[in-house]
């Protein structure tokens, strides 16, 4: 997976000795569209616990409450299933899985019924976010087969939830990736290493007027969340030595470092609908956990406390 918001789905460690290299591409881009907050969909290769059913001990998607009370499992295959992410009006939820031996994206409603694959090509298809119109999403891909794609690397695409209309957003030799809409579909934040300076860039709904946002320097970025009210931009970095959590304005202005752990990892940062929180996945416990903060990095709280890697937070708007 690529590095950086959901990014870390960084390297696991299974029971069994297996590294998962899942990044930092946890939660690679959230949007978080503006309503009450729901509950938050995460991936998890817990094992053990009520409700669960995963005896491969792969990741599956599942959802719990505000407080980390009420589990509930939607996914359970032999394959890795990750990254979830809600829809605009809180009724399904994207998620890529590799359960075809490509990673493609699936649509699922949010009790885990209707399982749809919306992508199915030879290539690895990541990050999905919603529209705001909850009809067409947005992700990265390495495809180059049909696109204008020859170096196959990572570009941002357009599609919609029944697979028609491909539409390619980024064309350069960079990788771009971790796409997220911004919360009135007008732009969209995305990751680029491009120029040999990585960083947050934004770039117009079809693809035009791409700038870089973020002022810091850094070897990783990843992960951008717009705010519900479009204002502002979380997202990690690595610019002052650890890997950490940051939010700034839109335009890039008064970046301001939110966690501040040093060698442990945190990311995959996103917005609660009513603005109120951010939730992220790090590992400053020993393992992968989720936890809640306020929007300014106060009242840090461990949500999931399992012996489990528990990654890729998103949370659900109810309207």
């Amino acid at each position: 997976m690529n590095i950086g918001r959901a990014t870390t789905i960084a390297a696991v460690m299974i029971s069994a000795g297996l590294f998962v290299a899942l990044a930092e591409t946890a939660r690679e881009a959230e949007a978080t569209f503006p309503g009450e907050n729901g509950r938050i969909a995460f991936a998890s290769n817990r094992t053990t616990g009520e409700g669960v059913n995963n005896p491969e001990g792969d990741f599956e998607i599942f959802t719990m409450n505000q407080d980390g009370t009420g589990l509930t499992q939607l996914t359970e295959n032999a394959a890795f299933d990750s990254n979830p992410e809600w829809s605009p009006d809180g009724g399904r939820i994207a998620f890529e899985s590799d359960r075809d031996l490509f990673s493609d994206i699936f649509v699922m409603d949010s009790d885990g019924s209707g399982q749809t694959n919306v992508t199915n090509n030879r290539a690895f298809d990541r990050s999905a976010t919603f529209a705001p119109d909850g009809e067409r999403i947005i992700f990265d891909s390495n495809l180059s087969a049909g696109v204008d794609n020859p170096s196959g690397d990572t570009e941002v695409f357009s599609i919609n939830l029944d697979g028609t209309d491909l539409a390619q957003l980024t064309n350069n030799t960079a990788r771009d990736f971790h796409p997220v809409f911004e919360p009135d579909g007008r732009k969209i934040a995305f990751v680029s290493d491009r120029n040999f300076a990585p960083g947050i860039y934004t770039m117009s709904a079809d693809g035009s007027k791409q700038k870089k946002s973020n002022r810091g320097s850094g070897v990783a970025f990843a992960s951008p969340g717009w705010s519900p009210d479009g204002s502002r931009i979380t997202f990690a970095s690595d610019q002052e030595g650890g890997h950490d959590v940051y939010v700034m304005r839109a335009n890039g202005a008064g970046q301001q470092r939110l966690t501040v752990n040093g060698l442990p990892t945190d990311s995959g940062p996103v917005f609660s609908p009513d603005g109120g929180q951010i939730a992220l996945q790090t590992n400053r416990d020993g393992n992968f956990e989720i936890y809640a903060m306020g929007p300014n990095g106060e009242h840090q709280t461990n949500l999931t406390n399992h012996p489990a890697a528990d990654l890729s937070p998103d949370w659900q708007p109810l309207r």
